[in-house]
């Protein structure tokens, strides 16, 4: 089939290399795009049906996208862009929407019912990326991940057939499909239960980064003490010139909209002699959301690691502190626990329950820098962590089996390839963090 026929059918927008447009409509976050030879834009599930067909029946390589923050959505084959999907439909506390909707979207739409959804922390994410590998982000504590609100969705499988998946209705794909990341299929729609949330108390507080060690001594026992409904992330970054010096914050979110109950649970925090200044503002929680966008000049490239830490004894926290000095780069942790670590580990394919922190480090180049280059970097984490925890998949940019092995414990991981066995054999979607069949 030509692309002229797949645009006779009822797929949807069609673009190839010859089309004015085509080069801005791949453009990702980021040189995540690839070099696709089509791509197209599905304006119902069953366009998004006839793609899959097509890219089977012509052996093309299937890339799919939502947001597009993701690494690795790119192909040299196909991309599917669902932004075409992005209705967002309320009723009740049932939310239904596209996959090509963005966080920010949600957000904005839920708030005049007075209603929220766990998503992660940036407006520009699309929904259905952040949902399939976990959703971390402000109300993981007080509501537990994004996929924990999932209570079904609209599929199309690797045979090109749309299925309507939920806990009655094939139960161990809904399982799958619930941190299994885009092995299983394209999802064309998800239903969420979303949570009552007439606002939140958002902040920030800055500190010396000499303090950075105090300061996730706190943080690590915030994540084990205080009230679900506080969420905090701490971020040190290095000097980046003279107009960016060192520094050393944290973000807080507090769900609801007490002041008080959120300054007394960050008391710990703002009582370390290293806090140079601090704001909390009641607001939306649409406000809390951060909106980055792609750097501007050369790409950069990025060596990360990360690790959900069960253990964050002195020692732990000693070792954070020495891989982001050695990766002389940026050190993420955001407080787990909460709603999250009470779903039992068995509910979802997710397999971080019994963390306390997400940590991250990263360190930036410019240009294209042989992956080679940051190994030493990379084993430094792996010395300072060892196999402390398993690694969080959204926030990792590599698709090797290694971190394939390291996001799920060996029997999820091997109850992951059953169902794909049996709903992928070909390995159809295999641009993701890959569960082999």
């Amino acid at each position: 089939m030509t692309a002229a026929e797949l645009r006779s059918g009822p797929t949807g927008s069609v673009l190839t290399h010859a089309d004015e447009g085509f080069a801005e409509a791949i453009a990702g976050y980021g040189p995540a795009a690839g070099s696709p030879r089509l791509l197209v834009r599905p304006a119902d599930a069953e366009g998004v049906a006839s793609a899959v067909r097509h890219a089977i029946a012509e052996g093309l390589r299937l890339g799919v996208r939502s947001g597009g923050h993701s690494a690795f959505t790119g192909t040299d084959g196909l991309l599917l862009d669902l932004r075409g999907l992005a209705g967002i439909e309320v009723a009740g506390d049932l939310v239904c929407i596209g996959p090509g909707a963005l966080w920010g979207e949600v957000a904005a739409a839920l708030a005049p019912h007075a209603l929220a959804l766990s998503s992660g922390d940036t407006r520009s994410v699309g929904v259905a990326g952040l949902t399939l590998g976990g959703g971390v982000g402000w109300m993981v504590r007080a509501w537990g991940l994004a996929l924990d609100a999932l209570v079904g969705v609209q599929l199309v499988t690797a045979a090109g057939e749309v299925l309507e998946v939920d806990a009655d209705r094939e139960p161990e794909l809904f399982w799958a499909l619930r941190g299994g990341g885009g092995n299983l299929g394209v999802v064309t729609r998800f239903d969420f239960r979303a949570h009552r949330l007439e606002g939140v108390v958002h902040g920030a507080i800055d500190l010396d980064p000499a303090g950075l060690r105090d300061a996730l001594g706190v943080l690590a026992d915030l994540a084990r003490t205080a009230p679900d409904e506080l969420t905090a992330t701490l971020l040190a970054t290095p000097a980046m010139g003279p107009e960016m010096p060192e520094s050393l914050r944290v973000t807080t979110v507090w769900a609801g909209t007490d002041p008080v109950a959120a300054r007394a649970a960050l008391a710990p925090l703002l009582a370390l002699d290293s806090v140079r200044a601090e704001s909390l503002t009641v607001g939306a929680y649409a406000d809390a959301l951060e909106d980055p966008h792609p750097p501007e000049g050369p790409p950069m490239s990025m060596a990360e690691e990360n690790a959900l830490l069960t253990d964050v004894s002195s020692d732990a926290l000693d070792a954070l502190v020495g891989a982001h000095e050695a990766f002389a780069g940026m050190l993420f942790c955001r407080t787990l626990g909460g709603a999250a670590s009470r779903i039992p580990a068995e509910a979802t394919a997710w397999a971080g329950r019994d963390a306390v922190l997400l940590a991250m480090v990263a360190a930036f180049r410019p240009g294209e820098i042989p992956e080679e280059e940051f190994a030493p970097l990379r084993a430094q984490w792996r010395r300072a962590l060892g196999d402390a925890g398993l690694v969080y998949g959204n926030f990792r940019t590599r698709t090797d089996a290694d971190t394939v092995t390291r996001m799920y414990p060996p029997a999820t991981l091997e109850r992951l390839r059953a169902v794909k066995r049996k709903w992928d054999p070909a390995n159809v979607f295999a641009g993701n963090h890959n569960v082999v069949p």
